[in-house]
């Protein structure tokens, strides 16, 4: 993947976080989020991804979305909680997602979330892994 933020469809930077969105191919969306992850990044990467999901209408497939979020400090419970709603409401439109994060605590998380929203959430602490599936998913997508 190329982390060209310039590149990016859509970027948020404040005082608390910076974020960078990047449609790659047509069905995976994937996001790099450092600081604190708030309301204002889940209204930016849930507006990107229904714009995706618009755009594909009828066409099939789901979307696959891959989190670099490795310099996460902190990701905030309104956020989290507006990300999980969003989520619910579009399930059929979504696969699997990735999350690149720093700890095996945040890793554990993930996991609990999976259970919850009984969807394929899967956790890296191992950038190279990420990268890895990430480029997996980009060849196939590219393919499709």
């Amino acid at each position: 993947m190329n982390w060209d933020e310039a590149a990016a469809t859509d970027r948020l930077e404040n005082d608390r976080l910076h974020a960078a969105i990047w449609l790659p191919a047509p069905a995976v969306v994937v996001t790099r989020l450092r600081g604190a992850g708030g309301i204002e990044f889940v209204r930016l990467y849930t507006a990107a991804v229904d714009r995706v999901i618009e755009a594909r209408a009828g066409s099939g497939g789901r979307i696959r979305a891959f989190h670099h979020w490795a310099e996460v400090e902190r990701y905030e419970r309104d956020a989290r909680s507006a990300l999980r709603t969003w989520a619910v409401g579009r399930a059929a439109h979504l696969a699997d997602a990735h999350y690149l994060v720093r700890s095996s605590v945040q890793a554990f998380v993930i996991s609990a979330a999976a259970l919850a929203l009984r969807r394929r959430l899967v956790s890296y602490t191992d950038e190279a892994r990420f990268e890895e599936v990430l480029d997996e998913a980009l060849h196939a997508g590219a393919a499709a």
